[in-house]
């Protein structure tokens, strides 16, 4: 596997919100939009919703600032406006346009939140709900502004817990989080929230390998390396188990931009799994501790070989791999 196939995605952010956000919101989410563009690799994702009756949407202001921030020529790339099908007078249509045939509003906001890694929200009324459930439903980051006020506060308050655990928030960061805010700190604040959403954004890396200890040596050693490099591993024995154990492993899969399996002994856990990587077209590093004894439809596959007694070059090996992941995405 050559080291441009490991290059990591742009990340996709939901910036949505209320089509009749106050006054106070809409200032706010122009500094939120300027705050979401000053980060490179970040796409912004709009469902295009845009104000009505004299009143200002919070998408639309987020797209105002993006767009003020970064210049009309250059959203193209870094903002996508998903819409179905049709004319839809109170869309706008900004950056990428995507349109999406034959979707009710309600499957419209299902394939946006599937499209996306993380969703902010602001103020909101009866879809910001909606996409928050889908979000944590799916495992993805949701952080619905509390200090914003409606559906965003209820779903804040819903969901406390997991989102204090998913942003790994301290206390003076809820208490941020759930203040309100001066118009004077409007940009502070955006800025503030943005790097709290990128905390959630790490990129994370499927190991797939035959887990018989605690300890295990050759996870050290990919651990090590994830670690340094700001990548979270992400194992199928510590994934939630509750309901189909396949569709938990697949979306454990979805959730990472690219694996590491260790096929030494051909578990068939571990080749189920390198089969399911490979239909979902994730960039794999396989590992062996002997490429004598390879599967005859593993042998065209590049593969890593490692001796168990000096696992130092294996993770040389690893980082030489993965370091391309984090090139310029850092916070």
């Amino acid at each position: 596997m050559a080291d441009d196939d490991f290059r990591l995605r742009d990340r996709r952010v939901a910036a949505v919100g209320g089509s009749r956000v106050t006054p106070e919101n809409a200032e706010f989410c122009v500094a939120l939009g300027r705050a979401l563009a000053a980060v490179e690799r970040l796409v912004v994702v709009s469902g295009g919703r845009a104000g009505s009756k004299g009143h200002a949407s919070a998408d639309e202001q987020m797209k105002n600032g993006f767009e003020a921030a970064i210049g009309e020529d250059r959203m193209r790339g870094r903002f996508q406006t998903l819409i179905p099908n049709g004319p839809h007078p109170e869309l706008f249509r900004a950056g990428d346009v995507r349109k999406l045939k034959g979707r009710t509003t309600e499957s419209r906001r299902f394939a946006l939140v599937s499209h996306v890694d993380a969703i902010l929200t602001v103020q909101g009324a009866c879809g910001t709900p909606q996409m928050v459930d889908l979000a944590i439903a799916l495992d993805k980051p949701a952080l619905p502004l509390p200090f914003t006020g409606g559906r965003s506060l209820d779903k804040w308050t819903e969901y406390r817990p997991q989102i204090i655990e998913r942003f790994r928030l301290t206390r003076h960061e809820i208490a941020f989080l759930e203040a309100r805010k001066k118009p004077s700190r409007y940009r502070q604040a955006a800025q503030r929230i943005v790097a709290i959403l990128q905390r959630a954004l790490q990129p994370r890396c499927f190991v797939a390998m035959r887990f018989t200890r605690v300890d295990d040596p050759i996870f050290a050693s990919i651990r090590a390396v994830l670690d340094s490099l700001g990548i979270m591993p992400v194992r199928t024995d510590e994934l939630d188990r509750t309901g189909n154990i396949l569709e938990m492993i697949r979306r454990g899969i979805e959730s990472c931009e690219c694996a590491i399996v260790d096929i030494t002994g051909e578990n068939p856990n571990v080749m189920y799994e390198l089969g399911l990587l490979h239909a979902l077209d994730k960039p794999t590093m396989i590992l062996a501790s002997d490429l004598q004894s390879l599967p005859f439809d593993i042998r065209t596959e590049t593969v890593t070989r490692y001796r168990n007694a000096d696992l130092a070059p294996l993770g040389i090996r690893i980082r030489r791999t993965l370091a391309v992941l984090v090139a310029s995405d850092g916070p």
